[in-house]
């Protein structure tokens, strides 16, 4: 029997139609991209990050008619089916790595791909972005699972690294870990909590596909939760928004506005956010 996973189009495809707010977090990322433009009131380029099979791309090519748009995809089988879709467009598709882009660009989107990019892209996107620029970055992040102490911590940290999966947040650290292989017990601890929260999250996603029909989505929804919950697995590990809103500062943004979706009386469940970035001053 053939897998209905089989070709990474399905994916993109079914789970804007069965994964809860994914297809909530598009609208509201099209947009806040479509705001931005207007802002700067003059020719822009956009660039989208992790374009995936191109769906949101072709959709800025086709709402943004005055604006340049770049799409950036390296995984090869999702690199091909966007080279299909994007084919008769005006987007410019772009396969290598990232760190090789060196086009200015005056708005940046990142939709889906965050918790799966190299922490360090961050940098470069920043790099990238005109000082008067905006990046909009949605994802699917792990729900806080960070005590008071850790928030506090966190927000001092001079480092976020991530050891096998394991959030290390100080230099010392860092070399500790690569000499020895030595984790704080904050970073143990941590890590148990994500655990925990993931799957109340996925466990939430899960049955909210089954109940809407998409036995499909809710199959690929546990193999992410499979993949996420091994520590240290690159193919999925989302981290809590705390640990991402310290990367985003230590990489030189400001965070100017935050977009939250989930039921407002359960914080546990708030998984789907998207930041408008700013370039800090």
């Amino acid at each position: 029997m053939q897998n209905a996973f089989s070709e990474p189009q399905d994916i993109n495809v079914l789970m804007r139609q069965g994964h809860i707010y994914i297809a909530d977090i598009e609208e509201l990322c099209i947009d806040l991209v479509r705001k931005h433009c207007r802002r700067l009131g003059r020719p822009v380029t956009v660039l989208e990050i992790g374009c995936a099979s191109g769906i949101t791309s072709q959709r800025l090519a086709r709402e943004l008619p005055e604006a340049k748009i770049i799409a950036h995809e390296e995984y090869a089988p999702f690199a091909a089916l966007a080279t299909e879709r994007l084919r008769d467009t005006r987007v410019v598709l772009r396969s290598e790595p990232l760190s090789d882009l060196r086009e200015p660009v005056d708005v940046i989107l990142s939709a889906g791909a965050h918790h799966h990019l190299p922490s360090d892209y961050l940098h470069h996107a920043r790099s990238l972005l005109r000082d008067d620029g905006a990046f909009v970055l949605a994802d699917e992040f792990c729900p806080e699972y960070c005590t008071a102490e850790e928030l506090a911590h966190l927000s001092r940290a001079p480092a976020i690294h991530l050891a096998h999966g394991y959030v290390l947040t100080s230099l010392d650290e860092i070399e500790q870990y690569r000499r020895a292989g030595t984790l704080p017990a904050r970073a143990r601890e941590m890590e148990g909590r994500r655990r925990r929260a993931l799957w109340h999250w996925y466990r939430f996603v899960v049955d909210q596909a089954i109940s809407g029909g998409h036995i499909e989505v809710a199959v690929a929804e546990l193999q992410s939760a499979r993949d996420d919950l091994v520590t240290g697995e690159e193919a999925e590990h989302k981290l809590a928004p705390s640990i991402v809103e310290r990367q985003i500062a230590l990489a030189g943004f400001h965070i100017a506005r935050k977009h939250v979706l989930g039921p407002p009386q359960d914080p546990s469940l708030h998984s789907m956010i998207t930041y408008e970035l700013e370039a800090a001053r």
